[in-house]
């Protein structure tokens, strides 16, 4: 008998009570069931698919509780306890722990196409070849799925571009004025990346690349997916990519899909908003032969099966497992038309996007183990820095392990810790959340040494809780300290009052993008070794020194012209003297202040710019023929010369009128 479990936690809780042989049901349900379900002797098979980090973390200990009663506890501690004296609160403490080790009654059997260290570890089986290693129990490589046609190559067609611009401080630049470095780098990157002039050129390569290569495939039935870095760079690239297929007359449908609420210039954006009325769930709307390009900001990037997609482009950065990932989107077959696939890529280079799925083309392993002495270090950093005390733990584990007070009301303990207050207000403790760096109390600089070790001390504690919920999975031994500390933490954490981490945001405002460029790189395939994938365990021990590095807004501006600039003169005075020609036509002039329709004007504004070229062809020879033979680019140099002249003419520029 097979139970598909829709209806919640009581139906799953009647089906393992009543014996069902098959259960289909998500990892979360059984967090809900507790002791509801008796499973007293009964041995299980868990399959798991997707095996990835939620099965590393506490959900798969609630199905673990569930699954496995009292007695078998009692085995799996191998106790004796005839004669023996027990500790009631550590023998608690041990079942807590034993439960999330690995229990001879239950058996996994997890499924996934990306392995990571964690994944291998505690589902595959040690690898004698390898010191402390682990493999796959079973492997059906992606090389093989592709041989047998089973998959497409998505790598294949791999194109990537690359962008190049010049930043200018503008009159609110502060030069001299020292800023973190590394944080003020990936905001100026970020101006660039949301800049409108770079979504727009980008846009028009899309549309021009679609149109040409990409619409007309799988019997004029694919699709695409545009793959963008946040939320607003998602919005701004749907509102671009309509613009264009409106000035072209293309009638491809775009969808975008990207969580909650986004603002932008105070104006409010959601997914329903921007997408056609009832466009409802946005897998469902793409279905639709009239939507053709999706926009995606973290949505559909992992098991998202639509067969008709076939061309992806990619604006985010991408590496290892979410490299793979994100691009397999395109790999599903639709026999016979389906015959391959095509990526333009704006962000990553070949070799990283080859790196990513070296790993997993073949037999993905893992060399070496997790060292749970990791736990003892992150226990040993936390302890240092005095926010609790040894009493507190003691009196947490009699409340929350003897007196079993729920979470929620251990809030007053918790607030004593954060912000060392009684219940009237007073100071009552030394050793308190907000009280840290108070040995710099007085500096200059105290209050940013306080929000750095808070900080700290916050990454600090969550690295705790995650490392745990992990490691203690693969240990062999019990631990009841290493325990207490992770329920103790793991609820401190929560009290922990949201610190806003700090960008020095004011450099937005200081600079100006100058000049831009977004050229082809690299077109062809991209060919994987016939080797082994080897992946690493997590070195991640809790150790954090140094202070980040301070630079002058003037530097971090010259140096990143440095990485990304290139010689601009000559498309500069190309733009100039068009421009310029331009201004001097009466024609044209005249053209748009008698004549309304749309295309009149750009007809005479195209035969404005050819006479242009040709009274200066040699100088103009090389950007004449870009605008010709590559398509993209001549539409969005017209599209922009359009939009310059006609703003210019409404403004009533004395250079034109």
């Amino acid at each position: 008998m097979v139970t598909p479990i829709r209806n919640g936690a009581r139906q799953l809780t009647q089906a393992l009570d009543r014996g069902d042989k098959i259960v289909i049901s998500t990892l979360q349900k059984f967090g809900f069931v507790g002791e509801l379900a008796k499973m007293s002797g009964k041995r299980f098979a868990v399959v798991v698919d997707e095996a990835h980090s939620s099965q590393t973390g506490e959900g798969v200990k609630e199905l673990k509780l569930v699954l496995t009663s009292d007695e078998d506890l009692k085995k799996a501690l191998d106790r004796d306890d005839e004669g023996d004296v027990v500790d009631p609160i550590e023998y608690e403490l041990e079942k807590i722990q034993k439960a999330r080790q690995k229990l001879p009654h239950l058996s996994f059997f997890a499924f996934t196409a990306t392995p990571k260290d964690k994944t291998l570890e505690l589902f595959g089986v040690p690898d004698k070849g390898v010191k402390k290693g682990f493999r796959p129990f079973h492997q059906y490589s992606m090389r093989q799925a592709i041989a047998e046609g089973f998959i497409l190559d998505v790598l294949e067609s791999y194109t990537t571009y690359k962008t190049y611009f010049e930043l200018i401080e503008n009159e609110k630049a502060e030069s001299e004025m020292e800023v973190e470095k590394l944080k003020a780098r990936r905001l100026m990157l970020k101006y660039v990346d949301q800049h409108e002039f770079a979504i727009k050129r980008k846009a028009h390569i899309i549309i021009d690349h679609f149109t040409r290569n990409t619409a007309y495939k799988i019997g004029g039935q694919a699709k695409a997916m545009v793959v963008t870095h946040s939320r607003a760079h998602a919005v701004r690239y749907k509102q671009e990519l309509d613009k264009v297929l409106s000035e072209q007359g293309l009638n491809f449908g775009v969808l975008v899909a990207f969580s909650g609420t986004v603002i932008i210039n105070e104006q409010k954006y959601t997914e329903e908003a921007m997408n056609p009325p009832g466009s409802g769930d946005i897998a469902e709307a793409f279905k639709s032969p009239v939507q053709r390009i999706l926009v995606v900001a973290n949505k559909y990037q992992t098991g998202y099966d639509q067969p008709l997609l076939h061309t992806m482009y990619v604006d985010k950065k991408l590496g290892g497992v979410a490299a793979v990932q994100t691009l397999s989107r395109l790999n599903r077959t639709f026999l016979p038309l389906k015959q391959d696939t095509m990526v333009l890529d704006f962000v990553n280079e070949q070799k990283d996007i080859e790196a990513s799925f070296q790993d997993y083309y073949q037999r993905t392993e893992l060399e070496g183990a997790t060292d749970p002495n990791k736990l003892s270090n992150l226990k040993y950093t936390l302890e240092q820095m005095h926010v609790f005390t040894a009493e507190d733990l003691v009196e947490f584990v009699d409340l929350f392990v003897v007196k079993k007070v729920k979470s929620e009301k251990l809030q007053p303990f918790f607030q004593r810790i954060v912000t060392g207050k009684g219940s009237d207000g007073s100071i009552i403790r030394n050793n308190y959340y907000d009280n840290l760096a108070s040995e710099h109390l007085g500096k200059k600089d105290y209050e940013k040494l306080k929000a750095a070790a808070k900080d700290k001390f916050r990454k600090e504690i969550g690295r705790y809780v995650k490392q745990y919920s992990f490691i203690s999975q693969i240990m062999t031994f019990t631990d009841t300290a290493l325990e207490k500390f992770y329920l103790f933490a793991k609820l401190l954490l929560r009290q922990l009052p949201y610190e806003t981490q700090t960008l020095p945001m004011e450099v937005m405002e200081m600079i100006d993008m100058d000049k831009y460029r977004v050229q082809e790189e690299q077109n062809g395939c991209i060919t994987l070794k016939h080797e082994d994938g080897i992946l690493e365990p997590s070195s991640d021990d809790g150790h954090r020194d140094g202070e980040p590095d301070m630079e002058k807004l003037k530097l971090i501006v010259k140096k990143l012209n440095e990485d990304f600039g290139i010689p601009f003169e000559e498309a500069d005075r190309v733009m100039s003297a068009i421009k310029a020609k331009l201004e001097e036509d009466d024609g044209l002039r005249a053209a748009f202040k008698t004549n309304s329709i749309e295309f009149l004007r750009k007809q005479k504004l195209q035969d404005s710019i050819k006479e242009a070229f040709l009274s200066n062809a040699d100088e103009f020879l090389s950007f004449m023929s870009k605008t010709e033979t590559d398509s993209g680019f001549g539409k969005f140099f017209f599209s922009e010369m359009f939009n310059w002249y006609e703003g210019s003419m409404k403004a009533g520029k004395s250079s034109i009128e």
